[in-house]
């Protein structure tokens, strides 16, 4: 079975930036997760995706949803795989796969 929602794992920057990972996809039977950013952007950034590469995030996901299988920034630009495991993903097509 899997679980869709908001990833409870926060962390701060600072003193007074609190940032989260957007969405955590959980599968229970396996004890594993997906973690997403939901971007508007078209361009790729490595902004967009530092809270994936956060060890201390992960670490927390990881405690609460078990092992990440894959990280994922889901944008309206076209899907591309990066050297350091992020995936970008079409948000359309993404959805559109979902469907069935």
């Amino acid at each position: 079975m899997f679980w869709l929602r908001e990833a409870d794992a926060s962390f701060r920057d600072d003193e007074s930036t609190r940032r989260y990972i957007d969405l955590v996809i959980y599968d229970e039977e396996q004890d594993a997760c997906e973690l997403y950013e939901v971007k508007h952007s078209t361009q790729i950034a490595n902004r967009q995706y530092h809270a994936l590469m956060d060890q201390e995030a992960c670490m927390l996901v990881e405690k609460k949803y078990g092992t990440i299988i894959r990280k994922c920034v889901l944008y309206r630009g076209k899907n591309a795989a990066l050297e350091n495991g992020i995936v970008y993903e079409n948000v359309e097509q993404y959805l559109k796969a979902l469907g069935g």
